[in-house]
Formats: structure tokens, sequence, C-alpha cells
């Protein structure tokens, strides 16, 4: 299993609180969110929404190693049969609380807040709704020579 559908997990797993109050919770592998599968309202679906790389941390030398920092975000998006926001913005606090400084399995680095907001309202009063998170990872990998044929 590699580290995006691990933490996927983590988050689902830390979220299952909320099926006590009726809300179904979800991985939501990449593909499905592609395809634009519609969900089921009162549902809350997890998945990854990409990484950004950063400069190395320094540029180094033959046998040393290449050191990258780089951030992942997932996302949990919900869906809500709402009048108003009241009920979505109880939801959404306590998505913050649950997830917000999770360690994932097998980390060091806890998942961080990035942002939430409202997505769009459906017909019939379904309202969607992200809170992103972002995690850090540090890759190394050492250089190689070129290969001149």
């Amino acid at each position: 299993m590699g580290l995006r559908t691990a933490i996927e997990q983590d988050i689902v797993a830390a979220l299952a609180p909320l099926q006590e109050l009726g809300v179904f919770v979800v991985d939501c592998p990449e593909e499905s969110r592609k395809s634009g599968e519609v969900f089921d309202v009162g549902q809350v679906s997890v998945g990854f929404t990409g990484e950004t790389a950063e400069a190395p941390l320094s540029l180094p030398v033959h046998g040393t190693p290449l050191i990258q920092p780089f951030s992942m975000s997932f996302e949990v998006h919900l869906e809500l049969q709402d009048d108003n926001h009241r009920k979505a913005a109880n939801l959404i606090d306590q998505v913050e609380e649950l997830v917000n400084g999770l360690i994932p399995t097998g980390q060091d680095k806890p998942l961080y807040f990035i942002r939430s907001g409202f997505l769009q309202l459906d017909s019939e009063s379904i309202w969607h709704y992200a809170v992103i998170f972002g995690f850090q990872v540090v890759k190394k990998s050492h250089l190689k020579e070129a290969v001149n044929a």
C-alpha cells in the first residue's frame, strides 16, 4: 500500500466518530473523483488531491542524496442536505478537530489544516463543502550518472 492510500485510510478512520451522527465516511480514490462519481447526501468522502514539490534543500555533491521536500494535500468532501449552513458548520468544525494534527501511521509529521469552504449548492438544498489538509514529506534519492550512448 502506498503512502497516499495509507493516509487516506487513516483520515477515514479518524472520521469514524461522525458515523454516530448518521454521516457515512468513505475513501474516495482519485479515479472516482475524476470520473465525477456521485455520492450519497450525508456522505463524507476522503481523497488525495495532489502534491507539490519544492526546490531541493541543497544541491548535493556526488555520493550524497538529493533531499527534496514536497507537500501532499487531501480533501474531505461533504455533501449535506441542509436548509442553512448551521449543520454544515458544525460538521466542518468536527472534521477539522478530528483530522488536524493527526499523525499518519508510520510517519513522524502531522496532517495540518489548509482551508475549508463552500463549493456549490445543488437543487434540493444539497450543499457541497471541502476541507483541505496538507502533509509534508521529504524524498531522498541518490544522484545518477547520465549514460551516453
